[in-house]
């Protein structure tokens, strides 16, 4: 694949962590405010979802990875079911962008008409 140049989302990526932790400004399930990080609702690798800040949700590092009983990356299923239930619209609006084909410019172009 001579001459397609990949683009490299990674500043993007940071920057809409940034912009989910500053709107939610506290973990959604727990309420702490200490080291928060954004998890992706829809995987990462779904371009047109990747860079939707509705696609975030900021999280403690145990709701997020740590916790046994609720993280949404040791128990992913109730996560969504969590998630789902608390954000209803929300989720909606998001699996409904995931339908969507989308390219990684496609996914920048529309991330940096929300900044």
């Amino acid at each position: 694949m001579k001459g397609i140049k990949k683009i490299k989302i990674g500043k993007y990526d940071r920057l809409w962590s940034l912009k989910v932790r500053a709107r939610d400004e506290a973990c959604l399930k727990c309420g702490r405010t200490e080291n928060l990080a954004a998890h992706h609702v829809v995987r990462r690798s779904i371009k047109s979802t990747r860079l939707m800040v509705e696609n975030g949700c900021s999280l403690c590092p145990s709701c997020h990875v740590f916790s046994h009983i609720f993280s949404a990356h040791k128990t992913p299923e109730m996560f969504i079911r969590w998630f789902k239930g608390r954000f209803p619209a929300r989720y909606r609006r998001i699996k409904e962008k995931e339908k969507e084909y989308c390219t990684e410019k496609q996914a920048i172009e529309l991330f940096k008409q929300e900044l």
